[in-house]
C-alpha cells in the first residue's frame, strides 16, 4: 500500500504510520526521520500481506524526544 502524507513540523516532529489488518494488528510500521521547523512529503510503502489488504492506516506524531504530540490518527480504507 503506497502511503504519502505531508508532515508541517513546528519544532522538531516525526511521524509514525502503519497498516493495519481487520483485527487492529499492525503490519509492519514505519516512521519518518524527524525534521524541524519544515513542511516535507513523507512517502511510504506500507506492507499490507494479508487476504483482503489493510483496514485501516494510523498515523501518530512524535516530538524529538519521542513522546507523542497529539494522539493517532485512524484513516479508514476507503
Amino acid at each position: 500500500m503506497d502511503f504519502t502524507g505531508t508532515l508541517k513540523s513546528v519544532g522538531c516532529r516525526r511521524a509514525w504510520y502503519s497498516v493495519f489488518d481487520g483485527y487492529a494488528n499492525p503490519l509492519g510500521p514505519r516512521s519518518s526521520s524527524t525534521h524541524c521547523n519544515t513542511v516535507t512529503s513523507v512517502p511510504a510503502n506500507l506492507p499490507a500481506d494479508v487476504v483482503g489488504g489493510g483496514s485501516y492506516v494510523g498515523v501518530c506524531l512524535d516530538d524529538a524526544d519521542g513522546k507523542p504530540v497529539t494522539s493517532c490518527g485512524v484513516h479508514p480504507r476507503p
